[in-house]
């Protein structure tokens, strides 16, 4: 008696699963690999981001300001 098609591939996925498992695990004790975590890429990432966004908005303020600058307009109080 053969077994169903779908047994078959969910052994499969449970094979290649463990076998996923057992090669993070390798990699994780292994030191020559990248001890970079997630929470350090995440911490570098919102780093990146708050960099970026205080250059936009210097930018931004320097566009406004080249505007009043260059205006020769007077005013007279009365």
């Amino acid at each position: 008696m053969q077994r169903p098609i779908t047994d078959l591939k969910v052994d499969t996925a449970k094979k290649e699963s463990r076998e996923n498992i057992k090669k993070a695990r390798r990699d994780r004790m292994d030191p020559e690999k990248s001890s970079t975590t997630t929470l350090d890429l995440l911490k570098k990432s919102l780093e990146k981001e708050k960099s970026s966004e205080s250059d936009d908005e210097e930018i931004e303020i320097k566009t406004m300001l080249s505007g009043y600058e260059s205006n020769d307009q007077k005013v007279t109080l009365e």
